[in-house]
């Protein structure tokens, strides 16, 4: 911010004709990017004001070190983990059973990777390169205050120098090594990173008015805001399902948990049970035989219930930080659980086959959002091509992957699945509940009712099969594009008035049958787009609600357009 902003010199001139001038100017800059700042105008004999700036208090404040407990990795080794679980192993007798076995794996994290404090500056460096530079330079300062030998000083400005090389040459490097990665995750954090946008801890939300700091009052409020968010979108009550211990359960193959085990990544994320995935990787080779026991056990008897309890993290959307209606959550379910989701999915796959239909391009082998965009504008070519007319509508669902009634689902698959595996999927859908951590702090836990568990590997394909039935709106002669919750249909017609009458029709049939199994359409966000060589209508009325074409609709992140001005 510029400071100044009046005339701060004045200077008399005489001119070529004896007569004399008097000239001013703002010439003087000065600039701050500190708030608060007041800025005092004094005269002196010089042709220059003197400028002072007054600076608030608080800027000269020392900055607080906060202490963070982290897991310490730096000594971690995989043949750590193995020799802790065998010594284990051999000194104790006892039968291996779920519980002794989450208590290993935990033993196991601490020895491995034990907690430590972690002290840190606002604004402190965490890279160590660029740390151990900053460290000599200060030393050398601190040589030269106590010496003054100026020998000090110019080797304090040389690693200056250097420390500002490598800070360019390190954020150059990071970035373009996310950015050329073949992981997309590391992609958009580069590319977000480039934005200025960042991931920052909560500190404090405004609730009705009223600030809340405390992490225990943070994890409580999200939960309670999560919780009723999902229960005031309920349509219809859940019919209890207990179904009785399978005759055949299912048993998974030793080579179907050891593709399992392949696929789980190395990532340290972990759920309620502390257990994080690297560890448990690691482990899974000695512990192979206990296992895949365990979750044979799982099949007959039903997941334990420390399973079904997901750790919940909200993650900031967009707009004000403050308030709880921009953020969404993030869950983070047990290792045990993945594994185990991992080969009911398999199963599940081999029962059903493609069963959610050819429309469908989310969770499906050689499918994508690209397969999914490419059929989108293979159909508005087709439009196009023979001059015919056609509308593009898409339908935003709230929350929908939070709304799956297990109950509903039992009675769509209870003859096109098999016995055991069906008791798997409803007891892996049934009693679940969630927790909300903020700061280490948990929240008191939540219990839901519906909904196929955000952030596990098997609810998204059971939230594609809960919604096959979208394949109907085909007979209607309607093109259906999916991926996942995202929804699009194309519907023709030989004249305007045909596919206006079609597209009525259509989004009538689609928005009761997403009702009827308990989704919410929010019809103020669906859009509309022409598809033809010119644009025919400006608006049209679905379902009671007048909306407006839009010049260009935004599919899976792609803005696309429907007609072309030229005849």
């Amino acid at each position: 911010m510029q400071l100044v902003d009046r005339d701060t010199r004045w200077r008399s001139v005489t001119l070529m004709d004896g007569t004399n001038r008097l000239e001013k100017s703002a010439i003087d800059h000065v600039y701050s990017n500190i708030e608060n700042c007041k800025l005092n105008y004094h005269n002196s004999i010089s042709d220059h004001l003197i400028l002072i700036v007054e600076m608030p208090d608080n800027c000269f404040v020392k900055p607080k070190q906060e202490k963070f407990i982290v897991r310490d990795w730096r000594n971690y080794e995989e043949c750590q983990v193995h020799q802790f679980i065998n010594q284990s192993m051999s000194q104790s007798n006892s039968e291996m059973n779920f519980e002794r076995l989450s208590c290993l794996l935990v033993d196991t994290v601490d020895k491995v990777a034990p907690l430590k404090v972690v002290k840190v500056k606002e604004g402190q460096m965490i890279n160590p390169k660029i740390e151990a530079i900053k460290n000599r330079r200060d030393r050398f300062l601190k040589k030269f205050k106590k010496t003054r030998n100026v020998r000090y000083l110019e080797q304090a400005k040389s690693f200056t120098k250097t420390l500002k090389k490598v800070v360019k040459k390190e954020g150059r490097r990071t970035f373009q090594l996310k950015a050329v990665s073949p992981n997309p995750k590391n992609f958009w954090q580069s590319l977000n990173f480039a934005l200025g946008r960042f991931n920052t801890p909560i500190t404090s939300i405004s609730v009705e008015g009223r600030e809340i700091t405390d992490a225990n009052e943070l994890a409580g409020s999200f939960a309670e805001f999560f919780g009723k968010k999902v229960q005031n979108l309920c349509i219809g009550k859940i019919c209890e399902l207990n179904l009785s211990k399978p005759i055949r359960p299912i048993r998974f193959t030793r080579n179907e948990f050891r593709l399992a085990m392949i696929s789980l990544s190395n990532k340290k994320s972990y759920g309620v049970d502390g257990i994080p995935q690297n560890v448990f990787k690691t482990a899974g080779q000695v512990l192979e035989n206990e296992l895949l026991e365990i979750l044979n056990d799982f099949c007959e008897n039903g997941m334990d219930n420390s399973l079904k309890t997901a750790r919940v993290i909200p993650l900031h959307k967009k707009g004000d930080k403050s308030e709880l209606n921009n953020y969404r959550p993030v869950s983070n379910l047990s290792v045990f659980s993945k594994i185990y989701e991992k080969c009911l999915l398999k199963r599940l796959e081999d029962e059903l086959p493609d069963f959610e239909g050819e429309h469908q391009h989310a969770y499906r082998k050689f499918h994508s959002t690209e397969t999914a965009l490419l059929t989108i504008q293979s159909y508005m070519s087709q439009v196009l091509e023979s001059n015919g007319y056609g509308i593009l509508y898409s339908v935003d669902l709230s929350a929908a992957l939070d709304l799956l009634k297990p109950d509903l689902f039992y009675r769509m698959f209870k003859d096109k699945i098999s016995e055991g595996l069906m008791f798997s999927l409803i007891d892996f859908l049934t009693r679940r509940r969630f927790v909300v951590e903020i700061d280490k702090k948990q929240s008191e836990s939540i219990n839901l009712d519906r909904g196929c568990v955000q952030g596990s590997i098997l609810g998204p394909k059971l939230f594609t099969l809960y919604t096959h039935g979208l394949a109907s709106l085909e007979l209607m002669g309607a093109k259906l594009v999916t991926y996942a919750d995202d929804t699009y249909v194309l519907v023709t017609g030989n004249s305007v008035g045909q596919v206006v009458e079609n597209t009525k029709q259509v989004f009538c049939k689609h928005v009761n049958y997403l009702t009827s199994i308990g989704m919410v359409v929010n019809q103020t966000k669906t859009e509309v787009l022409w598809v033809g060589r010119e644009k025919m209508i400006d608006e049209i009325e679905l379902n009671g609600n007048k909306l407006k074409l839009v010049e260009r609709m935004k599919a899976l992140g792609i803005l696309i357009t429907g007609y072309s001005l030229a005849r």
